[in-house]
């Protein structure tokens, strides 16, 4: 199932996918991550508290490199979107 996710914040969560064994993954998609959109991008992924607070962490950018990113308390994947949809290594 395939979500979408708006907090009491009022940040949002582009996507949020649960598998069949309950598992949850938030997805988040920008062109570029870039110290203009850093925080817009990665604070929805601070969800202490709710039920979304477990499960992995994805942003998916048009950036060349995979690599992982340490926010707060969240790991994140960053990963290129055109690979992931490929599944496709960089």
């Amino acid at each position: 199932m395939i979500s979408f996710g708006a907090l009491s914040s009022g940040k949002e969560i582009d996507f949020i996918a649960r598998g069949a064994s309950g598992q949850t993954e938030k997805i988040q998609v920008t062109q570029t991550l870039n110290e203009d959109n850093y925080e817009r991008e990665l604070s929805p992924f601070q969800l202490q508290g709710t039920s979304l607070e477990t499960g992995k962490n994805l942003l998916l950018t048009l950036d060349g490199d995979d690599q992982e990113i340490r926010y707060k308390d969240s790991k994140v994947s960053q990963k290129n979107l055109i690979c992931w949809l490929l599944d496709l290594a960089p």
